[in-house]
This record gives structure tokens, sequence and C-alpha cells, in this order.
């Protein structure tokens, strides 16, 4: 699993005022609490929803000034829909194209490529919860987290904004996603990890996931900056990979560098997705 992105904001505050949307799988304990719940994508509003449907008070706090929903794709697609607006895993639209087919993607200058990796897919409603959110929740869009602190035996959010400048809450729940960070992968040495040429923290990797250690590859959301988001959600087929010690033992002859006895027993990594469900 990927570190939780947990705004700086909050970090000073203590455990129990402030948790991950990624650590719940249940909300009844919320039942008749003052929750805010800061972020504008899935994770944040499916878990607001879901508060509020287990009877907590739910106030979601998002930078955007209007959320923005996924629109609903139609049952059935005439030859003309495909045309116009071809769907695909991930986005419907010409411009998905490159995103979910790393061979397009790749023809895209490199600062391109780290800037669409990291903003294409922007925080979003699923369209099937939109009704269980607008209308339903309070929701003070465009206000910017600016501090908070321990207020009794809850929080106090100091907020930027135009209607309000700050909300109390007895818990805050960060539905803020997951970051890359390659530091956190242990099993790595830092031999290893210093001979990686990263970029927007993604390792830089070949059309084959293969890194700038050769002998080394990545699968998933650690590719997104070089082969594109449709990588980084659902890993396409490339070339065949040797597992981890295969991958050692070809970056040791390539290299020179002595793998650590404590690498020998780590796990071998996961890909995983760059957002978990708020629930399970």
């Amino acid at each position: 699993m990927f570190p939780a992105n947990l705004p700086s904001e909050l970090s000073g505050l203590p455990a129990d005022l402030v948790t991950h949307s990624s650590v719940h799988d249940r909300l009844d304990q919320f039942r008749g609490r003052r929750v805010a719940v800061i972020g504008a994508g899935q994770s944040a509003l499916q878990t607001a929803a879901l508060l509020h449907e287990a009877g907590a008070d739910v106030q979601v706090i998002a930078r955007r000034r209007q959320l923005i929903w996924e629109q609903r794709i139609a049952d059935e697609l005439r030859l003309l829909d495909y045309v116009k607006k071809p769907p695909t895993k991930l986005c419907e639209g010409w411009g998905c194209v490159f995103y979910v087919s790393p061979d397009a993607f790749r023809l895209l200058p490199p600062s391109v490529r780290a800037d669409k990796a990291l903003t294409t897919f922007g925080p979003k409603g699923a369209w099937w919860l939109r009704d269980r959110v607008e209308g339903v929740l309070d929701v003070p869009a465009g206000h910017q987290l600016r501090s908070a602190e321990p207020h009794g035996s809850g929080v106090l959010l100091h907020l930027d904004g135009p209607e309000r400048s700050s909300i109390a809450a007895d818990h805050v729940i960060a539905g803020t996603g997951f970051r890359i960070d390659l530091s956190r992968l242990s099993f790595l040495p830092e031999e290893i990890q210093a001979g990686l040429a990263t970029r927007a923290n993604c390792p830089v990797v070949n059309r084959a996931g293969e890194s700038t250690v050769p002998g080394l590859y990545f699968a998933g959301a650690h590719t997104m900056a070089s082969l594109g988001r449709g990588c980084g959600s659902s890993p396409e087929p490339t070339t065949p990979r040797p597992s981890l010690p295969g991958r050692w033992r070809a970056a040791r002859r390539r290299t020179g560098i002595a793998r650590p006895a404590a690498a020998a027993t780590s796990p071998q990594p996961q890909a995983t997705g760059t957002e978990s469900a708020p629930v399970s």
C-alpha cells in the first residue's frame, strides 16, 4: 500500500482526532458526532456519504469551488459515439487514447508526461454517488484548510474561503488519497535507489518497465510518469518480467552492487492503485 497522503495542516493533531479514509472499514462509531471530511475526490465524497448514512453530522471541506462528477456512460453506444468520444478503460474521449496507451503516451514530451500523469484524473466523484451528496451534505466548496488545532474534546479547523473562517468538529477524516514515495521501498538498498532516475517522484522506465538500474523493473502506479495512467491503474502486459530474486541478480551482475543480507528475506512488492476505496 502506498503511504497515505495526510495534509501537513493536520500533522500536528493527535491520532484520536484525525485519521485517513483508508483506515476505516466501518463508520458507525461516528454516529451522532461531528465529522469534517477533507477532500473532493471519490474517497472523500463516498466517506462523507457513508458517514451521513451512519448518522454522523458531516461537513466536506474542498478546495475546488465546485465538485466535479463523472458522467454516466450510456448503456448502449452508437457508432457515432465511438467516433466522437471513444470510451477507454479509464475515461472517454480522444485524449484518453494517449493516457491509457503506453505507446501513445510515450510520444508526449517528458515534461508533459509528468504533468498529465499527476493532473489528468483530478478529484472527482462517481456519477452514482452524486445524489447522496448534492443537496444532502454540507459542502463549503472553495475553502482551503489553513491550520488545525485541538479544541476542547475535538478539533478546530481554520479555513481560507468565501463563506467560513473556521469549522469545529469532533473528528477529521482526510480523504486525500495516497502518494508514491520510492524512499518507502525499504527492500531497495540505498545503492539501488541512488541509481534510479525519477520524474514526478516516479522511477523513469522504458516501455517494458525497466528502470535506469538495468534488470530492475517496475509495474503499476510507479510507472505512470513514463507509461501513463493506464499502466498505473491497470497494468497492461509488456515483456515478461523476471522475479524479484532474478531482478536482484541481474542488477548485481550489471552494476556490481552487492545485495544486502536483510533484503534477501524482504517480500516481493505488489503493484497497487493510487487510491483505495474509503471502506471495504
